[in-house]
Formats: structure tokens, C-alpha cells, sequence
């Protein structure tokens, strides 16, 4: 339906030029719910905004029905065969929800009560009775107001449906109720829908996510043609990457053989350096030294007898 050919989209400010996109293709076909993932920057409005038609590629194609954009009326081209759901949602404040819906129908050339009746049958199949077709946004919730947006897409009976974060401004449970809207009627009406999304929940809805980073396609996942990948062969990984932390995180079965084993191994050492120790220490002792002169004095009588000789010479017999 619609092709992406090694699409680049260039544009520049006074400091830098930047790539917004950057060699992109891919293939949307109708039927089938994309979301398209991706940090601020990484080029997913810059996509949207060329597939609406609002832009031209700076390089590459953008074909719809084997024709290039740049070649096709594009107010027409987005009048006849696009719309947009927005995240603000752009409901006109003083229509209600009927003439909301009924509003495109009309500049269309769908008028009076053909237009009403579409109208109606939009709504409800959208969730929203008749005792609010005739309420005003102001007047409805904001889960509401998003399928009131949703319903003036459908009724538009365009081919491709083009949604800008359409849970961003909602709660948990109208995200979960918009989320399966989408993903019904992407396949009962037949139509291409591509959300541009952060949301999580979202992307695991869709049957196809791509994602982007820096202006290229990162990752595809065709849930459809690849599940058995993504089953088989990502969550194994997982498992793979999960096994070993508990080993760094749980060190005792590598402490638990300290006590037993380990201890007599690392007393012997330890008894081996404190067995020089006390040998350094006796030398040094003032045992040893103390007792030398006992041990010579004993030893050497010869000596003490000079000495008493000596000493009865100096003094004298007499003085003695």
C-alpha cells in the first residue's frame, strides 16, 4: 500500500543540519497494526509526517499505489486516503460528538441523515451510546473524547490510519480499552494503522514494532512471521543472562570451606614464622648477658687468687 524507499529527511538550523531520517524502508501493508518505537529524536513524527503527506523526503521515496508523493496532490492524497488521530485530539470544542464525526463526512460531499447515520455507527462501534452522540468534549471523559476522535477516523473510510501517541493523555484502564479498539479494527476494517507510541502496552499490542534510533530502522519485530523467535530464541537469552548473577551475588559456597580445610593449612605457616621469632629474641635477652660473669667466675679461680695476692702486696700483711 504504502513503501518507505531509502527515505532521508534532512533539515537544517542555524548551528547544525540534522538527519532526521536516515536511509529508511520499509513496507506497510493494510490490515495490520505498526507501532513505532524509538527516543524523543529518533525520527518516528518525521515518519509519520511524511507518510500523512504533510512533507516530502530530502532523498528516496514515499509511494502510495506504485506513486511517488511528490507527484500526487497531497491535500487530496490526505483528504481521500489519510487520517490522523492526535494526541491533543483537535475535537472542534463547540461541535458534539455527531458533528464531530459528521464533520469530514461533510466536506467530503456525505451529507444530511447519510452522514448522521455513518456518524452514529461509528460511535457505537467505538463505545459511545447514543445518550452522548449529542454532548459536547467538554461534556465527555477524556477516554471519550479519544474514541470520538477515533470514530471521525473511521468514518473517514480512509486507508491508512495515522495515530500520535493516542494513550498519552489517558489513564491505565482507557489505555487498555484504546489499545484493543485499535488493534480490532486495525483488522475488521482492513486498514493500515501506525501508531507512533512510548508506551509499552502499546507496542506489545501491535503485530508489528519498529524501532528507531538516530534516523534508522534498529530492530523489526513481525510478531506474525517471528514468533517463534521471539519465544525460542529471546527469551532463552534471557534466562542465559539470569543464571550466573546469583553467583556473584551468593559468594558463600565459595567462603564455606574457609573454616574447616582451610585453617590447618593456614596455621602451619603462621607456626612456622612464629618459631624463628623467639630465637631472634634470646640473643637480645638481658638473661644471657646477666649470667656471664657468674659463669666466668667459677670458671677462672686463678684469676681471683692474683687478684687477693695483689692486694696483700699493695696493703700489706700487717694492714690485712
Amino acid at each position: 500500500m504504502i513503501e518507505l524507499s531509502d527515505v532521508t529527511y534532512t533539515y537544517k538550523t542555524k548551528y547544525q543540519t540534522v538527519n532526521a531520517l536516515d536511509g529508511v524502508s520499509y513496507r506497510f501493508v493494510p490490515g495490520r497494526f505498526y507501532a513505532v518505537v524509538g527516543s524523543s529524536g529518533s525520527g518516528k513524527s518525521t515518519l509519520l509526517s511524511l507518510v500523512a503527506g504533510l512533507d516530502t523526503p530530502s532523498s528516496g521515496s514515499v509511494i502510495f499505489n506504485d506513486k511517488d508523493t511528490r507527484n500526487l496532490n497531497r491535500d487530496k492524497y490526505r483528504l481521500e486516503h489519510v487520517s490522523v488521530i492526535y494526541q491533543s485530539l483537535n475535537l472542534f470544542p463547540l461541535l458534539t460528538a455527531m458533528e464531530n464525526v459528521t464533520f469530514n463526512l461533510e466536506y467530503k460531499g456525505t451529507r444530511g441523515s447519510k452522514a448522521r447515520k455513518l456518524a452514529s455507527e461509528k460511535l457505537e462501534s467505538v463505545g459511545i451510546d447514543k445518550g452522548k452522540h449529542g454532548r459536547r468534549p467538554s461534556m465527555l471523559s477524556g477516554g471519550e473524547q479519544q474514541r470520538v476522535a477515533i470514530a471521525r477516523a473511521l468514518a473517514a473510510n480512509t486507508e491508512i490510519i495515522l495515530a500520535d501517541e493516542p494513550t498519552g493523555s489517558l489513564d491505565s484502564q482507557n489505555s487498555t480499552n484504546v489499545i484493543a479498539l485499535l488493534k480490532e479494527l486495525a483488522a475488521s476494517e482492513n486498514v493500515c494503522l501506525i501508531v507512533v507510541t512510548h508506551d509499552p502496552e502499546v507496542a506489545e499490542s501491535a503485530d508489528v514494532v519498529i524501532r528507531l534510533s538516530d534516523g534508522k530502522i534498529l530492530e523489526i519485530i513481525d510478531r506474525a512471521d517471528s514468533q517463534a523467535y521471539v519465544e525460542e530464541e529471546l527469551q532463552p537469552s534471557t534466562y542465559n543472562i539470569a543464571i550466573p548473577s546469583p553467583e556473584p551475588v551468593n559468594p558463600q559456597p565459595q567462603t564455606q570451606p574457609r573454616p574447616h580445610p582451610q585453617q590447618p593449612s593456614q596455621q602451619e605457616p603462621i607456626q612456622e614464622q612464629l618459631q624463628p621469632q623467639p630465637t631472634q629474641r634470646r640473643p637480645k635477652s638481658t638473661r644471657k648477658s646477666a649470667p656471664e660473669p657468674i659463669t666466668t667466675a667459677p670458671a677462672t679461680t686463678d684469676s681471683e687468687e692474683y687478684s687477693l695476692e695483689d692486694i696483700m702486696k699493695e696493703f700489706g700483711k700487717d694492714n690485712w
